[in-house]
């Protein structure tokens, strides 16, 4: 497997467009970042995307509320097809070139109880034939991903480490 790299820009002299540009030009994605506290670089500088999705709230039940899920399923669906989602301003103006993509999503907010939920949300709002063509949008709440071969929704498990400490085995994901 090739790898793939990503960087994860919190200061705000990244949102350049000589940045946007060193990026595209190494291949290293920019992930995009919801977070009133971080750049949102919608840029896309890589073959693939990875979003954080970092609003999530405890008083909704599946983390968002199901307009803001259904404006996310859009923009996943927007990258995937090597567009940029419309409503995210760009940076560079001159836009990557248009190709399908692999596109993560990935919920992690301090309202920890609701990102499966948020996770599931999304998935669900993709059509199960949307969930088994390339390319795949996954969506995940933990470090790791697990695909179920038939799109079928699958909320994160867990397993104990050698040293005690639970660590995420499972994901949220669409897949072919």
């Amino acid at each position: 497997l090739p790898l793939r790299h990503v960087l994860e820009p919190r200061h705000e002299s990244f949102a350049c467009a000589d940045y946007v540009q060193l990026a595209r030009d190494y291949g290293v994605a920019t992930v995009y970042t919801d977070s009133p506290d971080y750049p949102q670089i919608a840029d896309v500088t890589a073959d693939f995307v990875y979003a954080r999705l970092m609003r999530p709230e405890a008083k909704e039940p599946a983390g968002y509320p199901p307009a803001e899920l259904d404006a996310w399923a859009k923009r996943a669906r927007a990258w995937s097809r090597g567009e940029p989602p419309a409503d995210l301003p760009l940076i560079e103006s001159s836009a990557a070139a248009a190709a399908p993509r692999d596109v993560y999503v990935y919920f992690i907010a301090a309202a920890k109880a609701r990102n499966p939920a948020a996770a599931m949300g999304l998935i669900e709002r993709l059509p199960p034939a949307e969930r088994r063509c390339r390319p795949r949008i996954w969506a995940a709440t933990g470090s790791f991903v697990s695909c179920q071969r038939d799109g079928a929704v699958k909320a994160p498990s867990h397993k104990r480490s050698q040293g005690g400490v639970k660590v995420p085995t499972g994901g949220i994901c669409s897949s072919d």
